[in-house]
């Protein structure tokens, strides 16, 4: 169940159990790869787990086929160091 998995990550992102919430929103992901929330939680979760480049990398491949503009502004953000 996508719906849950993701709020479980939510959750998990929250109480800053960033490995955690990897782990749910990966899930959501392999589920249904068209939530746009579960990519922005991947994210988040893995700069917080000093996987910047990754974030990078795997929110670009996502803005490419959605144009999600949510992620974009988290990509820049990322990018310019406001968000860490």
């Amino acid at each position: 169940n996508p719906a849950l998995s993701l709020f479980i990550a939510k959750k998990y992102y929250e109480l800053g159990e960033y490995r955690k919430s990897y782990n749910y929103s990966l899930k959501t992901n392999n589920i249904n790869n068209d939530i746009e929330a579960s990519w922005i939680i991947f994210a988040k979760s893995l700069v917080k787990l000093d996987e910047k480049k990754m974030a990078v990398k795997i929110l670009k491949k996502y803005i490419s086929h959605s144009d999600s503009n949510r992620a974009q502004l988290l990509l820049n953000n990322i990018l310019s160091g406001k968000f860490r």
